[in-house]
């Protein structure tokens, strides 16, 4: 056995099932089946190419780590912060009633790993991620199907359309539309009505989800849509509470720091999202100087990042 694959098995022993063979195939990019054989010792194809990607991936874990070690400092897991509350509630809200809700507008406020965690939390909860090269009506009833776990192949639209139906009916379910602005006033109707009755909707995504309500050029055709959301919620930024409390949960409770992240982070058009590479690259600062973060690093990691373009509001 090469000594590259004994460190990787100390690796998964080490790990405890915190770490699986497919998490360490998909970061190598290995597939699973020639990592398997690797691991057993009975792999015949080109060995040497497959440990030397084995060898860069424990070389990148190595660095990673030894970095987390030097910053002391752990990226935060969700955090139930007073914005992430709000909507909770209208995730709750449309679940509960079997009706539509909206949250919409700001960037980087904790939409979508809000959305993530109930999913995590709750039952019969699907997460449908809109993207602008997926949506037409037919990609978007592919995209769904499989959301919910529905084979699609060699299926027509209105058979896509019945097994969608079937599975929402009795489940009280709620379905979560993310980056919602991507798709059309005939797909978002054609969701409305295999909803209907059978699964709550919530639509995430910017100011363009908000402002179709008032276009009167799809004015008339919306209103279905419109008339059937029960929970609206608009979010600007991230409020102060929700920057302190964010600071904290990385382990940051200098007050110079959170007073300057409560000034600064508002300005910009990332909220959190801003604000945790801010975090990032000041707590890289901090180590290579072999310190704990301070105001000064976080000031300067605000102006290395705030003349990137899309980063400050203009």
């Amino acid at each position: 056995m090469s000594d590259v694959i004994s460190q990787v098995k100390a690796v998964l022993t080490e790990a405890k099932g915190g770490l699986t063979q497919a998490t360490v195939a998909r970061e190598s990019g290995l597939s699973e089946p020639v990592l398997s054989a690797l691991l057993a010792g009975n792999y015949n194809g080109a060995v040497a190419k497959n440990e030397n990607n084995l060898k860069k991936w424990l070389a990148t874990r190595a660095r990673t780590a030894e970095t987390r070690r030097r910053t002391g400092h752990q990226k935060p897991v969700w955090q139930p912060l007073p914005t992430a509350d709000s909507i909770m509630d209208v995730l709750r809200t449309a679940q509960s009633l079997c009706r539509w809700g909206m949250v919409y507008e700001g960037a980087g406020v904790g939409k979508t790993v809000t959305a993530k965690h109930y999913q995590e939390e709750g039952s019969n909860v699907w997460i449908l991620t809109a993207c602008p090269f997926r949506n037409s009506e037919t990609a978007v009833l592919q995209s769904l199907m499989k959301v919910l776990g529905l084979e699609f192949a060699n299926r027509t639209r209105a058979q896509m359309s019945e097994a969608i139906e079937a599975k929402f009916t009795g489940t009280k379910g709620l379905l979560i539309i993310d980056e919602a602005q991507y798709y059309s006033d005939r797909v978002l109707n054609g969701i409305r009505i295999l909803a209907e009755g059978r699964v709550g909707v919530v639509l995430l995504g910017n100011d363009v989800v908000r402002t179709r309500m008032s276009d009167l050029r799809t004015l008339s055709a919306m209103n279905p849509v419109w008339s059937r959301v029960i929970s609206p919620l608009r979010i600007f930024t991230a409020s102060p509470a929700d920057i302190a409390q964010y600071l904290k949960a990385w382990g940051i409770t200098d007050a110079g720091i959170i007073r300057e992240a409560k000034k600064i982070i508002p300005t910009s058009t990332g909220a959190l999202r801003t604000l945790e590479s801010v975090v990032m690259q000041g707590l890289s600062l901090a180590s290579v100087d072999n310190e704990p973060l301070s105001l000064a690093h976080f000031k300067e990691a605000w102006k290395t990042l705030e003349g990137m373009e899309g980063v400050v509001a203009q």
